[in-house]
């Protein structure tokens, strides 16, 4: 039987740790002030073992990068797609987020401080030819037939309002983003809704 000092994780499970601690290391710190002699030394290894995992500290921030992103992709399309009316699923895919950063701020951090820095061959190869700003257009597009959502409104151009609103909470909103998710979807739809819209979410418990 191993000693307890000397005990390994399996692979998998040491993998996941790395990937914490450097997520952690990124948002904290920044990208660029961070080392991995720093992320080697939280998870309690040695720096030449991080090699085991990753070569690069550029690919350990794209591998986090790209696993956010997936992530997130899946639930947007989920969310965008089921659930009721426009209001309904725009409702859901602003709390989701907000949400996500509750859950993982860490990880969200580096993911919008990061994503831009990706080479542009592997940006296209990540993000195909649909993005999170194209999942919102067509919501509120869908909206806007629904006439829940102001007509007047350029769908793509809201669309990116509403993310850089709901990618800057974590910035300057003095509640913790799960408990303020409710108060914030409204404060940010509101004002891309028609009175129709408002009254649905009026309506909706987001408590």
């Amino acid at each position: 039987m191993q000693h307890p000092t000397t005990f390994r994780k399996p692979r998998a499970e040491r993998w996941q740790q790395v990937l914490d601690v450097a997520a952690e290391v990124f948002s904290e710190k920044s990208y660029d002030a961070a080392s991995l002699q720093e992320i080697a030394d939280r998870v309690g290894i040695k720096k030449g073992s991080l090699f085991n995992y990753i070569q690069t500290k550029a690919a350990l921030r794209d591998h986090l990068v790209r696993e956010v992103y997936l992530k997130e992709f899946m639930l947007f399309s989920q969310w965008a797609r089921d659930g009721g009316g426009a209001i309904e699923r725009l409702a859901a895919m602003v709390r989701g987020h907000l949400e996500d950063f509750a859950e993982d701020g860490p990880r969200m951090a580096v993911y919008l401080n990061e994503v831009r820095r990706l080479d542009p061959a592997a940006r296209k190869q990540l993000f195909g030819n649909r993005t999170f700003p194209d999942l919102f257009a067509e919501v509120i597009a869908q909206g806007q037939a629904e006439g829940v959502i102001r007509p007047e409104l350029d769908a793509e151009l809201a669309s990116r309002a509403i993310l850089i609103l709901v990618r800057s909470v974590h910035q300057w909103s003095l509640a913790p983003p799960r408990e303020a998710a409710g108060q914030l979807v409204q404060t940010i739809l509101r004002g891309h809704s028609t009175p129709q819209g408002v009254g649905i979410l009026a309506a909706m418990d987001l408590t």
